[in-house]
């Protein structure tokens, strides 16, 4: 397998709207939400965090302008905690961020889909439990007709 799938990362140019918050993370905080469109991606901690110039304008830090990029396909992928042998296929970087930016973080949904299993496999034990006393009891009360005639 190519170990070099989804490490692309979209290169347009950064909207007023983006511009205008700080979109860098460090390494040991917790990471901006991963959206369905790459123009949002967070930007990856390599770069400083940006320089508020007035409120709502941002700029990058000058002369380190080279620091900064969006977080590529597969660290997105990271984030929303896919395993690394996991591949997307897509014609597009975009949709590359969008199924991802989609997605359900996969250890989200693991522990999601074990609670949903545990509940229905307690509920199948307890309707078990429930049939087993009904039956008892019904035995506990013909035996109990018949001792009494």
């Amino acid at each position: 397998m190519d170990i070099n799938f989804n490490h692309e990362y979209m290169t347009v140019g950064f909207s007023p709207i983006y511009m205008s918050r700080n979109r860098v993370r460090s390494w040991d905080e917790v990471s901006y939400t991963i959206q369905a469109g790459g123009r949002h991606a967070p930007m990856h901690p390599q770069a400083p965090k940006m320089q508020l110039v007035k409120q709502n304008v941002r700029i990058f830090v000058p002369d380190q302008e080279s620091l900064y990029r969006r977080l590529s396909v597969r660290e997105c992928a990271r984030i929303q905690t896919f395993p690394d042998n996991f591949i997307f296929y897509y014609k597009n970087v975009s949709a590359g961020y969008k199924m991802i930016g989609n997605a359900v973080p996969v250890r989200i949904a693991n522990i999601l889909a074990k609670k949903i299993w545990d509940d229905l496999s307690g509920l199948k034990t307890t309707e078990k439990l429930q049939g087993k006393r009904r039956q008892l009891m019904s035995n506990a009360i013909e035996n109990s007709v018949i001792d009494v005639m």
